[in-house]
């Protein structure tokens, strides 16, 4: 899969795999900012259009996370606390301590990208996402 990934987006697997762990690594800003290359540069969104763009971005991204399951069991989707975080990713034996919770969410204008990742940490908390991990202690 990896091979496939890398070859989709035009990078080689080595560089596909150290940007994946910039986020494992908490380098956010960073990882983003590679992200939105590699997005612009595979796809666009007349693909899917405004109804599927979460659900695109949504596999989009579990692609991604899957690169990191060497270190981290990936779940997707599944129960934890009082609802279903988009993507959770915690670390095999060995391999550290930091897990991730992630949820998208969508805005239509750029202006309503900070308060929309405030919600989905909001969404995180209030909903105990964290459970997942925890279970996994």
């Amino acid at each position: 899969m990896l091979k496939w990934i890398a070859s989709k987006l035009q990078i080689d697997q080595q560089r596909l795999y150290t940007f994946m762990s910039l986020l494992a690594a908490g380098k956010v800003a960073a990882f983003k900012e590679r992200r939105q290359e590699l997005l612009h540069r595979s796809t666009s969104f007349y693909q899917t259009g405004a109804k599927y763009a979460e659900l695109f971005y949504s596999g989009f991204m579990l692609g991604l996370l899957s690169i990191l399951s060497s270190a981290y069991i990936l779940e997707s989707e599944r129960e934890s606390g009082m609802g279903r975080a988009d993507a959770v990713l915690i670390p095999k034996v060995g391999y550290g301590e930091q897990a991730l919770v992630i949820a998208y969410k969508v805005s239509k204008e750029l202006e309503g990208l900070t308060a929309m990742a405030e919600a989905g940490l909001a969404q995180i908390a209030s909903k105990g996402y964290g459970a997942q991990v925890r279970a996994h202690a």
